[in-house]
Formats: C-alpha cells, structure tokens, sequence
C-alpha cells in the first residue's frame, strides 16, 4: 500500500522480464537462479533511474541473523547502495513446537534519503503477512521519458476504409478504356487509386510506439480491384 501526495509523477519501470515461472514435478529440486533475477532486476532499475523504492515479499527472512540467504541479500543490497527500510516483522505465526515467531520476509527497500518518506507496518487482515504503508514525503525530479521519433502512416480503420471504398465506387474509370497502352491505363488507375486515398486516408505524423494500427483488412481492397479488373477484360 503506497500513499502519495496528490500530483506525483512517477515513472514505472516495467520488471516483467525477470519474473520466472517453475513447474517441476520432481519433490526436492533446488532452484539456483533466484539471485541472478533479483539482481538482473535491480541492475536494469538503478540504471534507469537515481531513486529506487522496490516494494514486495523477497521470501528471505531479515531477521534471523545467521540465516545465509539473509546475508546474501545484505550484500546485494550493499552492490546499489540500498537499505532495508523497516526491521518491524511482517509476519507472526507459530512455529512447529507452537512457539510465536516472528519473521520479516516484506520489504520497502530504497536508496533515497531518510527524511523524503515514511514506511509503517500495518495489519490489513488480508493474509498471513502484514503490509508496509510507504508514503512519500518528497517529489522526486524524474527523468523525462525519451521521445519516439515522428513518422507518417496512414491511420487505417473501418471508417477510413468505408469512405475510401464508396469513393472508388463513385470514381468515372471511363478514361481507362479510351486508352490501348497498358502505362497509360496503369497511370491513370494509379492517379485515381492515390487521390482517393489521400482524400480517405490522409497520412498523418504520429510517434512510432504512439498509435497501435489494426490489421488492414485486405477484403476491403481485393474485392474493388477483382471487380475492376473483371469490368476492364469485358
């Protein structure tokens, strides 16, 4: 749960890529490769950006001091200069011998100074796990997003397509039989075809990852030139 001022402009970095699914069918198998997710992880992000908040449940529990895996995760934090926001346990449970137990395996983990934002451990009663509130006390200066370059496309989509087929259809082609000379007949159709096009279709500068086009729906085309192509031969 994250509580921010209202106006904040973050800018989220997309992880997906290190996020890796197990199936195994085998009891006992020892996966090796979490670490290097986790650290191909935080690599991507602190280069991508000066102040990192990395938020979730690493599975490791902090608190247990001689545990291995608790100081690995220690030393790959010290790699990018982050630190363990909070050492309140997330989780309180009994253990086998019916002993209460605590155990810290939720993380807020950071770079930014101590005084840009607060972090409390709260009971949400929605699990086994308590969850840790982050609110931030300071806007961040966020780089700008890089710009896509312009280029021109024609926006293609049912309207677009309607108008340029009613357009054909209302198009005279009657300067195409008065003529034997096949580059003369191609010249014309091709005149014709394009001025109904920018008309329908005008082209129109948009940034390359801006505009999702639909697939061109090549019915639309192949049916207007099967027909003219049939009223040419006859």
């Amino acid at each position: 749960m994250i509580y921010v001022k209202s106006g904040l402009q973050i800018s989220p970095l997309d992880i997906s890529r290190f996020s890796e699914e197990v199936h195994c069918e085998v009891c006992g198998i020892r996966v090796t490769t979490q670490n290097h997710i986790l650290y191909n992880a935080l690599e991507y992000c602190s280069a991508r950006t000066d102040v990192m908040f990395l938020c979730g449940d690493l599975n490791v529990n902090y608190l247990d001091s001689c545990s291995n895996d608790r100081k690995l995760l220690s030393d790959l934090l010290g790699c990018f200069n982050l630190t363990v926001s909070s050492l309140l346990p997330t989780r309180v449970f009994l253990n086998s011998v019916g002993k209460t137990t605590s155990a810290k395996l939720d993380y807020v983990l950071t770079n930014a100074e101590r005084d840009q934002f607060e972090v409390e451990v709260v009971e949400a009663n929605l699990s086994d796990h308590k969850i840790i509130k982050l609110d931030l006390l300071s806007v961040f200066l966020l780089p700008l997003p890089i710009s896509s370059p312009l280029k021109s496309v024609r926006i293609i989509n049912d309207s677009s397509l309607n108008s340029f087929v009613t357009m054909l259809a209302s198009t005279d082609f009657a300067a195409l039989y008065s003529n034997s000379d096949i580059d003369i007949i191609f010249k014309i159709f091709s005149d014709l075809l394009q001025s109904a096009m920018y008309e329908c279709i005008p082209l129109k500068n948009v940034r390359s990852c801006a505009v999702e086009l639909p697939s061109i729906k090549q019915e639309y085309l192949l049916d207007s030139v099967t027909e003219f192509k049939a009223d040419y031969r006859h």
